[in-house]
């Protein structure tokens, strides 16, 4: 039976930064704001992490500043003392919750159940007085989609209280509670993307560092043994492909020229080739350096298509 059912749809267009937006983009949804309100917020450009190349997000306003800007008030909280009366408070006011768990405890998570511990966020949206509360819940942590699915209680207060033990701290809510409010004034999604096109020309040296390191790309493999290298890259790679889909449905609509868009698609295939001739070598069993700098001069090549790019964005 279901009780204060909040009416959420998943979303699985695309992946955006990490779990938690995952799960706030549905409710932006759910109260009429565009996903593009929280992509257009982002300056994404390359940069090195763990001597590996990868993405960095910069967000150009806080979050809940910005949610509030669009209809959305962001009441949040460091940790809960009774995790069930105060999902069930907030939906029955028909506030949709976020929440931050740890996986280990989710029965429904077969990759991580009794496996593996790690923080991760559901979107609690309805009960269901007989089995427990309906969350929005990825499939797998290497899928990218996600469904709603019916957590019970019990999961639910081991997961959350374990991510308060495990990884909680004092200065990061554990519990985001959204209902909606009025819009500020002749604020709209347009002057939000005029302020990202100025970061971009405004942050240059920032962003053609990241490039000139993409252009120069070399692994140190004394750093880790090469098994953890191409499993680590294999991550970095993948976060550069999600970042390149944000930009391709962030400014597919926004007046760019064809030309700006094929280039989008065509680094879009070529870093799925350089991940698909990682993945090979890593799960293939065929690692070797000579095979990992074969990777690298892939990396390299492809920063005249990053930098065309940007040479025309820095113009719109």
């Amino acid at each position: 039976m279901k009780n204060n059912f909040i009416n959420i749809t998943p979303y699985n267009e695309v992946f955006f930064k990490n779990c938690f937006y995952s799960s706030l983009i549905p409710v932006c949804n759910y109260f009429e704001i565009s996903e593009q309100s929280l992509f257009l917020n982002e300056l994404i450009y390359f940069t090195e992490t763990d001597g590996l190349i990868d993405v960095q997000y910069d967000s150009l306003y806080e979050l809940k500043f910005l949610l509030e800007r669009f209809g959305l008030v962001v009441k949040q909280k460091l940790f809960s003392n009774d995790i069930i009366y105060e999902l069930k408070n907030s939906l029955n006011e028909g506030q949709p919750v976020i929440i931050w768990v740890d996986p280990y405890f989710l029965s429904s998570r077969k990759d991580a159940y009794k496996k593996v511990h790690f923080p991760h966020t559901l979107l609690v949206h309805g009960i269901d007085s007989s089995q427990g509360f309906y969350v929005i819940e990825h499939l797998t942590k290497d899928s990218l989609t996600y469904k709603s699915k019916i957590i019970p209680d019990v999961e639910i207060v081991n997961s959350y209280e374990s991510y308060l033990q495990m990884f909680g701290n004092q200065e990061i809510p554990s519990m985001f509670k959204f209902s909606s409010c009025n819009k500020v004034n002749n604020y709209e999604e347009s002057s939000h993307l005029e302020k990202l096109l100025k970061s971009y020309r405004e942050n240059q040296d920032v962003i053609l560092k990241g490039l000139e390191y993409l252009k120069n790309f070399s692994i140190n493999t004394e750093v880790r043994n090469i098994e953890s290298t191409y499993d680590l890259l294999l991550a970095k790679l993948n976060n550069i492909i999600n970042s390149k889909y944000v930009d391709r449905k962030r400014f597919i609509n926004l007046g760019p020229s064809i030309v700006f868009q094929q280039k989008i698609d065509e680094s879009i295939k070529t870093w799925q080739s350089i991940r698909a001739s990682t993945a090979k070598s890593l799960y293939g069993s065929k690692m070797s350096l000579g095979n990992l700098e074969s990777i690298c001069e892939l990396i390299r090549g492809i920063y005249e298509i990053e930098y065309e790019i940007y040479r025309n964005l820095i113009k719109l």
